[in-house]
């Protein structure tokens, strides 16, 4: 299911608060009790963003997973 057009979000710390404002007012807005965030492994480039969304303790309400997937294997 689509819940938000696609976005982009800087990769720093303003972009991830960003992204995690939207996720939290999705999750709020329809009520969900759980999100799961898949995102494509880009070397060291993703890891600072699939740590700040795990253990934001806003986003652990929700019951947070963050996933990566090899980039070979997920398609657009």
């Amino acid at each position: 299911e689509i819940v938000s057009k696609r976005q982009k979000f800087s990769n720093d710390n303003p972009g991830l608060e960003a992204l995690i404002n939207l996720v939290l007012e999705i999750c709020h807005s329809n009520n969900f009790e759980s999100v799961v965030i898949g995102l494509e492994s880009t070397s060291v480039y993703s890891w600072h963003l699939q740590m700040g969304l795990a253990s934001n303790y806003q986003l652990a309400s929700y019951h947070c997973q963050v996933y990566t997937f090899n980039p070979k294997v997920v398609a657009n």
